[in-house]
């Protein structure tokens, strides 16, 4: 399973680099507001507790708007 995260550090500063079968790529590297898709390994989930990384909720998808009601004037009709 994967999850999106991104760095709780301030500025540009690294927050991880690690590589694992595990991640997207073999490979993630996480620093300043970029969002990375990782897998939860346990230096992640270490991490993640500690507030040096931050994971990044999804936004749910809103329902779907009801359609336009159109009206149409019966034949005859002014």
């Amino acid at each position: 399973m994967t999850i999106k995260v991104k760095s709780g550090l301030s500025g540009n500063q690294v927050a991880l680099w690690e590589t694992s079968s595990d991640h997207p790529g073999g490979e993630i590297f996480i620093a300043g507001t970029r969002e990375v898709e990782v897998a939860e390994t346990p230096k992640v989930q270490e991490l993640l507790a500690s507030g040096q990384l931050v994971k990044v909720e999804e936004p749910k998808e809103a329902a779907p708007k009801p359609a336009a009601k159109t009206s149409t004037k019966a034949k005859g009709s002014k």
